[in-house]
């Protein structure tokens, strides 16, 4: 059986250049809800010790 966890975008969006086309893809597309997991990686991207960024946000 083959067993699958979370995807952590933010361990790959490792330079500015990422980050700025993962948050541009994102707002072409995206909901609210989706803009707000996207801003919360970007954060998480750009300090990685951030575990709890948002949990004050209401989704």
């Amino acid at each position: 059986m083959v067993t699958f966890s979370d995807l952590d975008i933010s361990r790959y969006l490792n330079t500015e250049e990422k980050r700025l086309a993962y948050l541009n893809a994102i707002l072409e597309d995206a909901d609210e809800a989706q803009n707000k997991t996207s801003l919360k990686l970007r954060a998480k991207s750009l300090n990685p010790r951030i575990k709890t960024f948002g949990k004050h946000l209401k989704s």
